[in-house]
């Protein structure tokens, strides 16, 4: 975080999972959070999304970013299964 005090952060924009890190960045940067994922895609434009969550979530986070045009950078495993990796491919080709 001492690292990020530094940096300009006037386009990060942290999610509030009720992790404690995060909120302090929060409130270190002074970015603009939010309570629902949705909410916080919605709060600006966004070159990109990183996606750093449970394997069991990188689908569902993955496919709202999608939808709102903001391409998501997903740690690995891409999902979980390979049907719900296809799913996100398919889905990114439409948009």
């Amino acid at each position: 975080f001492a690292q990020l005090r530094n940096k300009d952060a006037s386009n990060l924009s942290p999610f509030l999972t009720g992790n404690n890190q995060v909120k302090i960045l929060h409130i270190t940067l002074g970015t603009e959070g939010a309570q629902a994922f949705e909410e916080l895609l919605t709060k600006q434009t966004y070159d990109a999304c990183v996606i750093s969550v449970p394997d069991d979530y990188h689908f569902e986070y993955s496919k709202i970013c999608i939808e709102q045009n903001v391409p998501p950078l997903v740690v690995k495993p891409l999902t979980p299964t390979l049907k719900e990796a296809q799913e996100l491919i398919e889905l990114q080709e439409k948009h």
